[in-house]
């Protein structure tokens, strides 16, 4: 399968709702929490602007090797960021036990991404009956609170505080973040088989 698969595949529920169906669709991103300050890069590609690091500097293009770097390797959580991705699938089935706790018709099409700085967040497109559904501030609210247990080391698990959910809609944004959860999907698959995609209807 390839990536333009898993973007028809994505596209199908939102392009295509059955029949005199109405639905209302969002973008969920859930983070990992911060396990210490690491270098920020800057990618003129991908649209990120020159801003100065954490660490003090203004870095460029060229640095890019620092991207995801601890600032300070002595303090930071190292073992805290191996917890939550060994703990990441107990919580987000947790979350989804939520999601649906709230919303009966909830279907969503998820993939795990990794972070430069060594973590798993997640992106799901969800869908929601138009007669049920609540604001994105009410989606993000309900996913955040989600908790589990880590079978690593018993700490408790949540996601950061960088989690949002954002509306989704079929103009050209809402094109354009089902290409890109496809395409990281298709990454996935092309290094990872099918672990990291996910589809619930």
């Amino acid at each position: 399968m390839v990536r333009g698969d898993w973007a028809a595949i994505a596209r199908s529920g939102v392009f295509d709702p059955p029949p005199g169906k109405r639905f209302r669709f969002y973008l969920l991103t859930l983070t990992a929490p911060s396990f210490g300050r690491v270098h920020s890069i800057p990618n003129a590609a991908k649209g990120y602007e020159s801003r100065r690091c954490r660490c003090g500097v203004r870095h460029t293009e060229a640095d890019a090797a620092l991207s995801g770097v601890p600032v300070d390797t002595d303090a930071y959580d190292y073992a805290g960021a191996v917890a939550f991705n060994y703990g990441f699938g107990r919580l987000w089935n947790n979350t989804k036990t939520r999601l649906r706790d709230a919303w009966e018709s909830l279907a969503f099409f998820a993939v795990r991404e990794w972070q430069d700085r060594g973590v798993l967040h997640l992106h799901a497109i969800i869908r929601i009956d138009a007669f049920e559904a609540g604001p994105p501030s009410m989606v993000e609210a309900r996913a955040k609170s989600a908790a589990a247990r880590n079978p690593l080391n018993g700490a408790a698990l949540r996601w950061g505080v960088q989690s949002k959910c954002d509306p989704l809609t079929t103009d050209g944004d809402g094109a354009r973040s089902i290409w890109y959860v496809s395409k990281v999907i298709g990454y996935a698959h092309k290094d990872l088989g099918f672990k990291y995609g996910e589809r619930v209807v």
